[in-house]
């Protein structure tokens, strides 16, 4: 059991890298943040946790430069600091790391490490950037060349040069938000390492993901957000479930979403009725995966899962119809169904969450109202024209029964959290009455508090009859489903059901 340490009042430390004591922050109707402390240690890897709303964000703002603090004091090797903007907040020594990277595509790697000089009109060679960038790339062990187009670079080592940029300026802390969001597994390892040697060189590091596999893998110790309060600080790394109930309270004792951070034996599904309603039947795509076949049984819920680039992401796209196959078929309700377009998925009562919302499911500048009802118009329509006021009702239905958080059915999609994105989209397969939902990495991005809501939205999908294909790369994910199919190099490998995954930790450990 981990160490858990009451906040309590101190003075200012001053042999700690980053002290921040008293932290407060409101907007109109909001305490964002209520007296918050962190304490980070040199050579240290803090991780910061909470759910949506806990502060986090606010508090990645204040620490970067960005917005301005209420009150409290922040302390940096020992001096005070008042930031008021992200230069000053670099000046003292705070850099942070988004998910959005901050680089110049166009630029090469040496420009973009040392771009303040170039904004500042100072005359610089251009050798001479490369050579001080391959210092610090070197250190790094990135094997990123500093003459290469930034443009033209994984999105791993475009990672690896925004950490260079702020190694440049010799950093007393470095934030990172949710910087393996998007990496794959083995990408995401090597970034782990980078942190702890990061850390060796005497650097604090505060690290936020809400993939607590990682947080409990890396840090040191762990503070915990909720509401706006810090309410918990592991001395010591915890697991997983410990950090979930810190985060969300006891509500979730039993939560599929600390199941899951667990690898426990939580399920979505246990629904399973003997009507098959999706038949896959040696489908392939000729290039990515294949031949694929499966059935999938009213009221279950169907893991895929397998390293990144397996396949499984191919697979449903063209259980969509976004990728053409070349061989198989796929057949509803015993019937052969092709699927050659979106629309025709639609048609056959066949949904899509896709892995990324915001580009490939979502419409962002449009509103929830808008998004909700988008695959379901004709239902809407008479005479060529919407009838606003029953899709408005329609919207608001599904936004009180979904928890939506929104101001309005008005309220455009871009300005919510990523969980209540995933519950719109959700929503439009609602509105459309799919009897089968294809979910990608359905919990991707969104916080533990919002992924035992998706758990339980699929596990009441699949209650009222509906059938779910849960994608996911995160085998503890697919583990909560009635089967899971794991994919490796374009087709199916193996095979288990929930039972079997839960009796065989030899097994689980053969699937990652």
């Amino acid at each position: 059991m981990a160490k858990v340490v009451d906040a309590v009042v101190l003075e200012p430390d001053h042999g700690l890298a980053l002290d921040v004591r008293g932290l407060r922050k409101t907007y109109p109707g909001v305490v964002a943040l209520d007296g918050v402390d962190l304490h980070v240690e040199r050579g240290a890897v803090v991780g910061l946790a909470g759910a949506n709303g806990a502060g986090k964000s606010t508090l990645v703002n204040i620490l970067s430069g960005a917005q301005a603090p209420d009150g409290g004091e922040i302390w940096v090797d020992g001096r005070p600091v008042n930031f008021v903007s992200p230069h000053e907040a670099r000046a003292a020594g705070v850099y942070t790391i988004f998910q959005e990277l901050s680089l110049v595509p166009q630029l090469s790697v040496a420009e973009n490490i040392y771009l303040d000089e170039l904004q500042g009109g100072r005359v610089v060679r251009q050798r001479d950037l490369e050579r001080r960038s391959v210092e610090i790339l070197d250190s790094l062990g990135g094997g990123v060349d500093p003459r290469d187009r930034v443009g033209d670079l994984s999105l791993a080592q475009q990672q690896l040069v925004e950490i260079a940029k702020a190694l440049k300026g010799q950093p007393s802390v470095l934030l990172l938000d949710e910087p393996t969001t998007t990496l794959p597994p083995r990408e995401v390892d090597k970034l782990l390492e980078l942190m702890r040697s990061l850390a060796t060189s005497g650097v604090g590091l505060i690290f936020i993901s809400h993939r607590l596999d990682e947080v409990t893998a890396i840090c040191d110790s762990v503070e915990v957000l909720r509401d706006g309060r810090k309410v918990t600080r592991f001395e010591s790394v915890p697991a997983p479930r410990e950090i979930v109930r810190a985060m969300i309270g006891e509500r979730y004792e039993n939560s599929l979403a600390a199941a899951a951070a667990d690898t426990g034996a939580g399920r979505i599904g246990g629904q399973v009725r003997g009507d098959v309603v999706l038949s896959v039947q040696g489908l392939a795509d000729g290039q990515r995966f294949g031949p694929c076949s499966f059935e999938l049984r009213k009221g279950e819920a169907l893991g895929v899962t397998g390293l990144l680039g397996s396949g499984q992401n191919e697979l449903a796209e063209a259980l969509f119809g976004s990728r053409p196959v070349s061989a198989g078929k796929i057949q509803r309700h015993g019937r052969e169904t092709p699927v050659r377009s979106p629309r025709a998925a639609v048609a056959a009562g066949i949904g899509y969450i896709p892995e990324d919302r915001k580009t490939e499911g979502l419409v962002l500048g449009m509103s929830v109202r808008d998004n909700t009802t988008l695959a379901s118009l004709g239902t809407f329509s008479h005479g060529g024209f919407l009838r606003r006021a029953r899709e408005r009702h329609a919207a608001e239905k599904l936004v009180d029964e979904l928890h939506v958080k929104c101001t309005d059915v008005g309220q455009r999609v871009v300005t919510m959290s990523g969980g209540n994105q995933q519950k719109v989209l959700f929503a439009r397969w609602l509105v459309r009455s799919s009897e089968v939902l294809v979910m990608v990495e359905p919990t991707r991005g969104v916080d533990v508090g919002a992924k035992e809501e998706i758990y339980r939205l699929v596990r009441a999908y699949l209650e009222g009859g509906g059938a779910v294909l849960l994608v996911t790369s995160e085998v503890a994910e697919a583990s909560l489903c009635d089967r899971v199919l794991v994919m490796s190099m374009g087709r199916v490998v193996a095979e288990a059901t929930h039972e079997e995954l839960q009796n065989s930790r030899d097994l689980l450990g053969h699937l990652r």
